[in-house]
Order: structure tokens, then sequence, then C-alpha cells
């Protein structure tokens, strides 16, 4: 169901630039008259190396990634993201959250560490956080990473760059998670607004 909710999103950009990475055979069974399959067989300890196989049997400079298990985005986001990109390694999405107590960033996207005040930064005038939505990933950065021990480390050390996801943050982990996705799209659907 979550694949079906990013698949609609992402059909603004056209059917023939989205790719299915996954091991999943009822997925590829589904999918694979309508989207570019690539198996992930290797079955990596982290995705970074999936994506970077995928780039790299695609020969395209930047990949774009996205996770179902986020589903909330921005219309037009990705092309906000190639605008913002620039000399950055990556560019990410972030959303403004009240009172969120973990990876916080601040208005020029350096994470702010826990100290006796909290986590959020002297100079900090909203609670940033970065929402896993979407990644813009240049592919020579993705290979230099994944040659090391450490991708996912130097993933998050690298200079990137965020865009502000304008949208409700919902990061959907359990069933509990899921049902309240449920509802939530239920009562947007039947045009309620929800706080």
């Amino acid at each position: 169901m979550l694949l079906k909710f990013t698949l609609e999103h992402l059909k603004q950009y056209g059917n023939e630039n989205i790719i299915l990475l996954t091991d999943d055979e009822e997925i590829i069974n589904e999918y694979k008259n309508d989207y570019k399959i690539m198996v992930d067989e290797n079955k990596q300890p982290d995705v970074l190396y999936s994506i970077n196989d995928c780039a790299k049997k695609l020969g395209v400079k930047h990949v774009f990634y996205t996770c179902v298990t986020n589903p909330f985005r921005q219309d037009g986001i990705l092309y906000e993201m190639m605008k913002n990109i620039g000399d950055y390694d990556m560019c990410t999405t972030k959303v403004i959250v009240p009172n969120r107590k973990i990876f916080l960033i601040d208005d020029n996207d350096n994470f702010i560490y826990k100290s006796k005040k909290g986590r959020k930064g002297k100079y900090v005038k909203h609670n940033f956080m970065i929402d896993g939505a979407v990644y813009l990933v240049k592919c020579d950065f993705l290979e230099k990473i994944c040659k090391t021990e450490t991708p996912n480390k130097l993933f998050w050390e690298s200079n990137f760059k965020t865009v502000l996801n304008n949208v409700p943050f919902m990061d959907i982990d359990t069933q509990e998670d899921m049902n309240n996705f449920n509802f939530y799209k239920k009562n947007i659907n039947h045009g309620k607004t929800l706080n």
C-alpha cells in the first residue's frame, strides 16, 4: 500500500524515470509491466550499497532515492532539490517539527548535538528535522563512500543541503503508524483538516 502511494506521487515526474529496487517477488510480478525493476540480489548490509549498484548499472550522474515508509512529499519537491544541490554531495528533505528531541539541524544544515539545554542550538529559530522522504545523491560521492566500511556514517558527515518538505511528518515503522497513516489519508480524502 505504501509503495502504491509513493508511485502515485512520483507519476508527476514521468513513469520512465521511476525504477523499483526490490528483491520482493510479489512486487516484481505486480509492477513488471508498468515500471523498470532492478532486483537487489546482493542483500547488502546498507541500502546505500544497493542504490550505488543500481546507479552504476544505469550510468547516471545522480539518483533520487525515495523511501516508502516516509510517504508524504510536497509536489515538485524533486525539481526544488535539483535547483539546490549545486556543489553539495547530496540534498535531502527536512520538515519543521515543534517538539522533536533528536535529529535536529539548524538554519545552515548543521546538526545540533545534545547539550545541557537540550538539542536546540542558541541561534536556531525553528526545529528542523531531516524527514527521510527524498534524497538526491551525486553518484561519484555515493561510489566513494561505498568503498569504505562506514558508508552511512560518511553519508551524514558529507557536505549536504536540505530543502523544506512542507507536509506532515510520518515515519511508518509499526502497525500503529500504519493505522495513523490510513486514518490521516482517509480524513484528507474527505476534506477534513487534521492538527
